[in-house]
């Protein structure tokens, strides 16, 4: 089922431990709040359910597909979760997602370093300061182009997390999950929404968890016609496949990772 145009949200820094539940139990109150309905729409409080003991229902709607993989994070370098998710191998040679995509439609990356990507010669490169000026640039591209590829890097959650502001995290968290309903209202029948995290922030420490994380997965498209629960993957580069997939480009990959599309085909 080839896609015009994949939109790869990354809410960098929005992971969970299974050791660390504090800030998951507010999520859920939150969830419970109703403060994050589209996020909710999309499998978090399924995805949550994972890490708390809460009784969950399947709440992801018929157009999602949503779960967790699993990283392992060697570094605390901001890249760290990047090799893992958007390399892999084409013609004896290691290739990027960016470069790959960017030879065959528009490729924009948006970020607050859009610059720090290995290889992107192929993209148009957005650097922005906050999530508003991310948001801003995704919406404008979506309204002048119906085809190619936006990866927009969220900075504002990791600044929270980082200064340990996590009641400004959740208000920033409310304003993704609004922004996030716009993007969806605008989604042609050949859009395909993903909704991740490139790493995950340890709350406890005060800097980018280095061991095992869980980084949310969900994904969306009108062309769904049911919804999905992945549970707990243990291959972060399924996304980079799941890109190239939608795409109708994995076949370029030597020996792909599972795309989580192909329970669609």
């Amino acid at each position: 089922m080839p896609f015009n145009r994949v939109i790869l949200l990354d809410l960098a820094s929005f992971g969970f431990e299974k050791q660390s539940k504090s800030f998951n139990l507010q999520l859920i109150k939150m969830i419970q709040a109703n403060q994050l309905p589209s996020l909710t729409r999309l499998g978090l409080f399924n995805i949550l359910s994972n890490f708390c003991d809460v009784n969950s229902e399947l709440t992801i709607n018929q157009n999602a597909i949503a779960g967790t993989v699993k990283v392992q994070t060697l570094s605390t370098h901001k890249t760290t979760g990047f090799r893992e998710m958007f390399d892999f191998m084409i013609k004896y040679r290691a290739a990027s997602l960016f470069e790959e995509v960017g030879k065959y439609t528009n490729t924009s990356i948006i970020a607050r370093f859009a610059n720090f990507l290995q290889t992107q010669e192929n993209c148009e490169q957005i650097q922005v300061a906050n999530d508003a000026a991310a948001f801003s640039h995704v919406n404008t591209i979506l309204g002048k182009s119906d085809s190619g590829f936006i990866y927009a890097q969220l900075p504002d959650l990791r600044a929270a997390f980082k200064r340990n502001e996590l009641e400004k995290a959740k208000a920033i968290l409310i304003e993704c999950d609004h922004q996030i309903q716009l993007i969806l209202d605008q989604l042609l029948d050949n859009d395909l929404l993903i909704v991740t995290s490139s790493h995950a922030f340890n709350q406890s420490q005060s800097s980018i968890h280095r061991g095992q994380s869980y980084l949310p997965v969900m994904i969306s498209s009108p062309k769904f016609t049911h919804g999905k629960d992945l549970g707990i993957d243990n291959h972060p580069g399924s996304l980079g496949s799941t890109v190239m997939d939608a795409f109708g480009f994995l076949d370029e990959v030597i020996d792909p990772l599972p795309s989580w599309l192909s329970s669609f085909k």
